[in-house]
């Protein structure tokens, strides 16, 4: 349910969380590439122990089970630590039944609440509401679907993929010339941060008639 509204949220807190970043700790027993792998937000990871783990072939017989079996694939392990681990992703299908039904409500959710905030910002314009839809729908539906697909979820990607959503929909609404363009990117900008926010909240409420 996270991943519909998290990367929004992670792209507005993003400045803010720059100026308390810690340090990174100065240990030589983790790999940073076993911190930084993750599994693709609809896959289920595993972590199993290894013995005397020296290369990709060596594993302990508890990651066994995972590695003999075609439905997980290995992501990495800690080769540096004394009691090493490996993860493992379950493969599943991104487009299954949950998938769709959560996308559907994701995307009301996000288009209702724009809709509403942008409304009350002063653009009531029929064709402004008609090009406030429209940019919604694509933005979400190409946002979800990409992001899915290549697991584009890292810190860098989800600014990238904010900054032109903000950047997309504020051009279309602007065809309206119901405001000037830089109002149009501010209130923009303020009904996506809205979106993000009210949407998470209200999908964890949701979350256990989704399932």
């Amino acid at each position: 349910m996270a991943r519909y509204f998290l990367p929004k949220i992670a792209f507005f807190c993003f400045l803010t969380l720059l100026l308390f970043t810690p340090k990174p700790a100065k240990a030589d027993l983790i790999s940073p590439e076993y911190l930084s792998a993750h599994c693709k937000p609809n896959e289920t990871e595993v972590t199993c122990s290894i013995s005397g783990f020296a290369s990709g072939a060596q594993r302990h017989y508890e990651c066994a089970i995972y590695a003999s079996n075609p439905n997980y694939y290995f992501l990495t392990s800690n080769g540096y630590s004394y009691s090493g681990t490996a993860r493992y992703c379950k493969i599943s299908n991104p487009f299954d039944n949950n998938f769709y039904k959560k996308f559907i409500v994701g995307l009301l959710l996000t288009l209702i609440i724009e809709l509403v905030v942008l409304y009350l910002a002063g653009f009531r314009k029929k064709k402004s509401i008609i090009l406030i839809t429209i940019s919604n729908l694509i933005s979400f539906s190409a946002f979800q679907v990409i992001f899915l697909l290549f697991n584009f979820y890292g810190v860098l990607s989800i600014i990238i993929a904010e900054m032109l959503i903000v950047l997309f929909e504020s051009i279309v609404i602007n065809l309206a010339q119901e405001k000037s363009f830089a109002k149009t990117l501010l209130w923009v900008f303020i009904a996506n941060l809205i979106s993000a926010v009210g949407g998470y909240y209200i999908l964890f409420v949701l979350s256990g008639f989704l399932k």
